[in-house]
């Protein structure tokens, strides 16, 4: 049972690395119908004023990265059977500052 957890969770590990290096910048994946969010970043991300974003799986921010969602910028969750979401980890940061007119 031990060695078929640690090979799993060394796949997932793989997995996850070869999901992220197809990126065209951390967090966002342009798969030609938009931009798809989704995995872990380590680094700052900004998502543009007046972009629309479809989050596919969860944005895990991590520590030392800020996550800033520019006002007009909408965030739409793919509905895809999997729990979608986005976490800040703790010492990671989101600002998200909209206006009356760009919420």
């Amino acid at each position: 049972m031990k060695t078929a957890r640690i090979i799993l969770s060394a796949f997932m590990a793989v997995s996850m690395a070869a999901g992220l290096s197809s990126c065209e910048k951390a967090g966002i994946k342009d798969n030609g119908d938009g931009n798809t969010l989704g995995g872990r970043i380590s680094e700052d991300l900004t998502l543009e004023a007046g972009a629309t974003y479809k989050l596919s799986s969860s944005l895990q921010v991590v520590a030392p990265a800020t996550l800033t969602i520019e006002p007009g910028v909408t965030i739409i969750s793919e509905d895809n059977g999997n729990i979608n979401y986005i976490l800040i980890e703790q010492g990671a940061k989101i600002m998200a500052e909209g206006t009356e007119d760009d919420p």
